[in-house]
């Protein structure tokens, strides 16, 4: 299909205005953390006499907390949880002292104020789940310029990326394949003309694929950097919306991360990201919660072809026996996986798409308007435990902080199927710990979770954190428990302290 370029002289004078609908509240948030700070530190300093501590109260609970309380419930609107969490932690703090000083006498101290800042600024400081020694790549990624794009190896996967910005080979060192298809490509832009023929907002009808423009027409594919950690960026023009990607590998990683910004200004247009894998697949594997479910990729009756779209989580896998790719995403969950035989030599390529960006005109007119960063990975050579750790990499990415020595992580689980989903501290304020693990890869699996800090029992408890009987394969120890779990079974423990 011959596709005309778009005309970019046209587009460039046009001016657009994004309004975004919450803005970040850390700032709003710093400035009622700096006026506490300010008078408090006066007060203790002796600036503001100490007849007048009852007038810093006020002023915290009339000023302060009121703002940092506002910050922490902006921050939850906007899905900023590291946001809303320490503004939220702030505010109480910021109470909790202006509440101590309205009660006490001029200059008097509080013992119980004390151990509670104490335990609110180790919470402030404590990662959610664990910490671990950071480990770094013996090698730097490997780049080289080849025909006006750029070939990546971090001595675990090798990508080649064209000068079109369309990644034209993926292959893993430890299996020696190749994981695009002949004369197919990855990180292939095609935008569909989105009509369904009711509910804009809602339906996806299946006559899309009918009508198709194939980006491929690029500004430029520059080099941002080498070293440990590589990235291609690759600039481009969807329709009338500036697309902007960063394609990047990073030393040690086993797979390569595509970041992509969009100004989305298009109407009743889908927007699909897509690759062709070497891989004869007779059913994908789409993550749900807490598991995942299989759908078949051929159409040989009609509720298989009603899955022309199907939904998963945070990744999609498909597989031959031996064999599998992964493909995880931060915030794309419509997908689709279609699979054709090829003529020159007759293998099979499975085309595993992801719906990046709709443009309905019913209810909202506006619907998905403005700027996005859609973060996609592609593994080649991945299992589905691969494909859950993926996953998790992607949505869950890594902090790097600096410390003095190692920490040792919370729990140490022997098995790679059994998943931890969530680590957290009881709700009824003891300082016990709960952790909730899951069976990831729809098998029976035995292992062993442990606990690496003290611990004076083990018990199994429901989602309201009361007690309940351990079920049949859970066996509990003094800090640890032995575990076999059925296909996708979920288990709550609680560590007492």
């Amino acid at each position: 299909m011959s596709v005309a370029a778009p005309d970019l002289a046209a587009a460039a004078p046009s001016t657009r205005i994004v309004l975004r609908p919450i803005a970040n509240p850390l700032p709003l948030g710093f400035l009622a953390l700096a006026a506490g700070t300010f008078v408090v530190s006066g007060l203790q300093l002796g600036w503001i006499p100490a007849a007048q501590g009852s007038h810093v109260a006020l002023i915290l609970l009339a000023f302060v907390a009121p703002l940092q309380l506002l910050s922490a419930v902006f921050g939850y609107l906007g899905r900023d949880v590291v946001a809303g969490t320490g503004m939220g932690l702030l505010a109480g703090t910021w109470l909790s002292v202006s509440l101590v000083l309205r009660a006490s006498p001029p200059g008097g101290t509080s013992d119980a104020l004390g151990l509670f800042l104490l335990v609110a600024g180790v919470a402030l400081l404590v990662p959610a789940l664990a910490a671990a020694p950071a480990v770094r790549s013996e090698s730097p990624v490997q780049v080289t310029e080849l025909d006006g794009g750029y070939v990546l190896d971090n001595g675990i996967i090798r990508a080649v990326i064209d000068s079109s910005g369309l990644v034209t080979s993926l292959m893993d060192f430890a299996t020696g394949r190749e994981a695009i298809a002949p004369g197919g490509a990855g990180n292939k832009l095609e935008l569909h003309r989105d009509t369904p023929n009711a509910c804009d907002g809602w339906d996806l009808d299946e006559f899309y694929r009918r009508n198709v423009s194939f980006c491929s027409d690029v500004r430029s594919v520059t080099l941002e950097r080498g070293g440990w950690d590589a990235v291609v960026v690759v600039e481009r023009l969807v329709g009338s919306s500036p697309l902007t990607q960063r394609i990047s590998l990073a030393a040690g990683s086993p797979s390569l991360t595509i970041v992509n910004r969009i100004d989305w200004q298009e109407r009743e247009k889908l927007l699909k990201l897509g690759f062709d894998l070497d891989v004869r697949a007779e059913r994908s594997a789409s993550e749900t919660q807490f598991g995942h479910i299989f759908r078949p990729t051929h159409t040989n009756t009609s509720w298989e072809a009603a899955k022309f779209e199907i939904c998963a989580h945070r990744w999609i896998h498909v597989a031959e026996p031996g064999y599998g790719v992964a493909v995880s995403n931060a915030s794309s969950y419509g997908h689709d996986v279609t699979r054709a035989m090829r003529g020159a030599d007759h293998g099979t390529t499975t085309t595993v798409r992801l719906s990046l960006l709709r443009a309905p005109k019913f209810p909202d007119p506006t619907a998905d308007q403005g700027a996005h960063e859609l973060t996609v990975s592609i593994r080649p050579g991945a299992s589905i435990a691969d494909a859950v750790e993926e996953g998790y990499r992607t949505n869950l990415a890594p902090r790097v902080v600096s410390g003095a020595q190692p920490v040792e992580a919370l729990f140490s689980v022997f098995n790679a199927a059994l998943t931890i989903e969530a680590v957290k501290l009881a709700e009824d304020g003891s300082g016990d710990v709960v952790v909730r693990l899951y069976e990831a890869l729809g098998e029976r699996s035995t292992g062993l979770l442990r606990a690496n800090f003290p611990v004076s029992e083990v018990s199994v408890t429901d989602l309201l954190e009361d007690r309940v009987d351990p079920p049949a394969g859970v066996v509990l120890g003094a800090d640890s428990a032995e575990l076999t779990l059925r296909p996708f079974q979920l288990v709550t423990l609680r560590f007492k302290r």
